[in-house]
């Protein structure tokens, strides 16, 4: 019944007891499977089988047990919840989140993302729905359903978090409660948070952290492999290295002494070869080889002979490599044994003078150049342009990238670059990366080379040119024309180049921001051919800012002279006079951009955030702030600056007091504009209809904001207390602590405590509501209003409900929901 249930769910592999019902293995086979594992072979659902049916379970690793529990607790919230395992490369963190749901799997419906299919995620959350509703037309006992996302945003940018609002539509569709839980296993080379409640860490030093009870299984799991596997367990290395009573690195460094000083002509095709597989596998760790194309890199021509397998091609490198199948393709793949081998082989590489350039041209000349597949051009673009995440801050290029220009040099970066924009002609990732190298690879205190920004311009209009009209896309060559104006200004040059510079970055800007006033949000789009974007690319509008503020970092005569221009002054006399008309006509307006730019910051920084965790960098405050000062005159101080108050713990709104945030939002009010709902509602005068008030304020936010402000997070500006309208700073609370106490499940008492503060708890008012799913209805003098629940996972069932209530610039929030007991 379960293979009937999943069969015609194609996103999805799912594992049940009954996946391998009527599937025989003889011995050896079962010998070579689980050797191959034992090695270093990704995890398959047919390796928990296996070791099962030998009596050999692996080993139930450090984290199993929170993992485990998390999800157990999450299945009684019958909405959608993740679970996040953050894994350093080489640490085991598949194994152990399939370990998970191979345990799991009789009382969820336990799945994964099935191997080579399209990753809509649309597309998955309508077969994670199917999967879990299609049990009412069985006599099975409805189960939860367990998603695994297996490194999946490496795949697809953002999947994790896309999947998880398009399963909680699909929700919202079916007008039904599920319990649906996300295991979301990420790759990281570093951790930076370590204080998240539903996040599990695990790190490659496993012979230093590993803790007494683990290591007492993997001591008894060692013996039995080791007898079992007598005369093969020393090539285990995946299993060794993990396996933790040895020096990792000493071992790594004893099974990589293959390794020798390689020639650097006419080397031998697996000498090639395993290089290619070695830098691949510590650049883009995860990766893996089809086995016929690296039979066919061996092979210098056809031959009607008897080819030697690929081990025996390989000769002292086969060790380190693993040939294995994938059984839900059944497709031979072959990766390096473990990436702590991978980094060891590259690095010895490149000890011996080995150059990873050429190695890099290599892969894409031989791999990538015939069959471009899309695995093989999302490994390219992981080891040419995915940049880490370093605490916020991202790097300027990829690792590889970064390894490459300090070893060889920036002519082999280039020439990379080139190779990947020719042979994935229709991609523009390559030639934006190429063109951001250009621009940003140059010495600023050197003079000008304008072939580098020439270059730069040239790839940046290639990058446009295969996705036309796309926002992002178009900033690079803003920010080519950006840069080169910094550059140029540094020194004392011709005032009119400086100037012809300058528009040519304003022009560039202005067409970003038209770009992005087009582009709609994914849950909007209905024509494939409108670019989407989840977030309203305001780069734009900074970078007009910026190159604005330019006229004024130096007493130089250049800028001397922009400031006249740029502020219409001496209009018709001098420089001024030489300008065409164009540019003339863009100066007259500038004191109005720059205006109407500042005014979308304000709003954009006061009222939204990345989301709740993250706050925007201090530095698009700052632009905003300083162009206003110089081109319009003193901003207004009815908020406070985060970056003036860098000592003081800020809280989630820059909003302090209710008299502050009643005179910014009449400086921003329009008519029909949300701000002005919201100044009716802080003057409420008794007897004025509040349904229609939050109905219309929502509407004005819909037709004003949405565009502009999409995904990110709305920041609550005021909240219903025993006093009347305050901001959460006069409440001395943040949106975090109000969450606390929420009454998540519903047959959870109401033991709990609410704030952590008595006094602050005694401040608020709570609310009497309803939830009619997905609607949730808050009681409010005398009349029904709609809210927006601030956390979407305390929306479980429909019921009487009590809340804190709260307003964002689009209207009433319900925070801390807790149902009511009746009766």
């Amino acid at each position: 019944m379960a293979n009937a249930i999943t069969e015609e769910l194609s996103s999805l592999d799912v594992v049940h007891p009954d996946k391998f019902k009527g599937r025989v293995f003889d011995r050896e086979k079962i010998h070579h499977i689980q050797a191959n594992f034992y090695k270093g072979a990704p995890p398959q659902w047919l390796n928990f089988y296996l070791a099962e049916k030998n009596g050999m379970p692996f080993v139930k690793r450090d984290g199993y047990e929170k993992i485990k529990s998390l999800i157990e607790t999450y299945q009684t919230r019958r909405t959608v919840t993740m679970v996040n395992l953050l894994h350093q490369p080489g640490s085991g963190g598949s194994t152990l989140a399939m370990q998970v749901l191979w345990d799991l799997q009789k009382d969820f419906w336990c799945t994964k993302l099935a191997t080579n299919v399209v990753l809509d995620p649309n597309v998955i959350a309508k077969d994670v729905i199917n999967l879990v509703t299609k049990q009412n037309n069985t006599k099975n006992r409805r189960k939860p359903a367990l998603l695994l996302l297996d490194n999946a945003d490496m795949l697809k940018d953002n999947l994790s978090k896309t999947l998880k609002k398009a399963l909680f539509d699909e929700l919202n569709e079916i007008d039904n409660s599920l319990p649906i839980i996300i295991l979301n296993c990420v790759r990281k080379a570093e951790f930076t948070e370590r204080d998240l409640n539903n996040t599990v860490f695990l790190n490659a030093k496993l012979n230093m952290e590993r803790e007494m009870w683990e290591k007492e299984e993997f001591d008894q799991h060692h013996r039995s492999v080791m007898k079992q596997y007598e005369n093969e367990h020393e090539k285990f290395h995946g299993f060794n290295i993990i396996y933790g009573d040895i020096d990792s690195a000493e071992y790594t460094a004893n099974v990589c002494n293959v390794i020798v000083p390689p020639k650097i002509k006419r080397r031998p095709r697996k000498d090639q070869l395993f290089a290619i597989l070695a830098l691949v596998n510590k650049y883009a760790p995860g990766s893996d080889f089809l086995l016929d194309q690296c039979e066919k890199f061996l092979q210098k021509s056809p031959s009607i002979h008897r080819q030697p397998s690929f081990e025996e091609q390989m000769g002292q490198f086969s060790d380190l490599l693993i040939a294995y199948t994938n059984f839900e393709t059944n497709t031979d793949y072959v990766c390096v044994a473990h990436p702590m081998i991978a980094n060891k082989c590259v690095q010895l590489f490149r000890d011996h003078g080995l150059s990873m350039g050429e190695v890099t041209y290599l892969f894409l000349q031989n791999f990538c150049a015939k069959i471009a597949s899309p695995s093989l051009m999302q490994t390219t673009k992981t080891m040419l342009t995915m940049r880490e995440d370093r605490n916020g801050d991202k790097d300027q290029f990829s690792t590889l990238i970064q390894h490459i220009s300090k070893g060889e040099g920036k002519i082999m970066c280039t020439r990379l670059m080139k190779e990947a924009s020719t042979i994935f002609g229709d991609r523009p990732t390559f030639p934006q990366a190429l063109a951001r190298f250009y621009y940003l690879m140059v010495d600023k205190s050197l003079p000008i080379i304008e072939k580098d920004y020439i270059n730069a311009e040239i790839w940046a209009r290639e990058a446009i040119r295969r996705h036309p009209n796309n926002s992002f896309i178009m900033d690079t060559l803003a920010q080519v024309h950006k840069h080169h104006l910094l550059h140029y200004m540094r020194r004392k040059y011709c005032p009119s180049k400086a100037l012809r510079l300058a528009f040519l970055a304003i022009k560039a800007f202005q067409e970003e921001e038209m770009a992005a006033e087009k582009e709609e949000g994914n849950e909007e789009v209905k024509d494939g051919t409108v670019n989407i974007s989840p977030t309203f690319n305001f780069l734009g509008k900074l970078g007009y800012l910026q190159v604005a503020l330019q006229g004024f970092v130096s007493d130089q005569n250049v800028n001397n002279d922009w400031c006249d221009v740029s502020t219409h002054k001496n209009i018709h006399e001098g420089l001024g006079f030489q300008l065409s008309r164009k540019i003339r006509k863009i100066m007259r307006n500038f004191e109005a951009e720059v205006n109407t730019r500042f005014e979308f910051f304000e709003k954009y920084l006061t009222y939204t955030k990345p989301d709740l965790k993250r706050d925007d960098p201090t530095f698009i405050r700052e632009y905003a702030d300083k162009c206003c000062e110089k081109y319009v005159g003193t901003p207004p101080r009815v908020l406070k600056m985060k970056f003036e108050d860098k000592e003081i713990e800020m809280l989630e709104t820059d909003v302090t007091t209710l008299t502050d945030l009643q005179g910014f939002l009449l400086r921003q009010k329009t008519d029909h504009s949300p701000e002005l709902y919201h100044l009716h509602l802080l003057q409420a005068n008794k007897g004025q209809d509040l349904s229609n008030v939050v109905m219309k304020m929502r509407q004005a936010y819909n037709t004003m904001y949405e565009k502009f402000f999409r995904s990110r997070y709305l920041v609550p500006l005021y909240m219903k207390s025993t006093k009347g309208w305050q901001t959460l700073s006069e409440l001395l609370l943040q949106p975090s602590k109000l969450e606390k106490g929420a009454c998540n499940d519903p047959n959870e008492t109401e033991g709990r405590t609410g704030p952590d503060h008595r006094d602050i708890e005694e401040c608020l008012m709570r609310i009497q509501g309803r939830i009619e799913r997905p609607i949730v209805l808050a009681f409010l003098e005398d009349t029904v209003i709609e809210v927006e629940p601030h956390n979407k996972e305390q929306v479980l069932r429909n019921g009487a409900i009590s809340f804190y209530l709260g307003f964002n610039i689009k209207g009433p929030v319900a925070f801390n929901i807790k149902y009511e007991h009746s009766g």
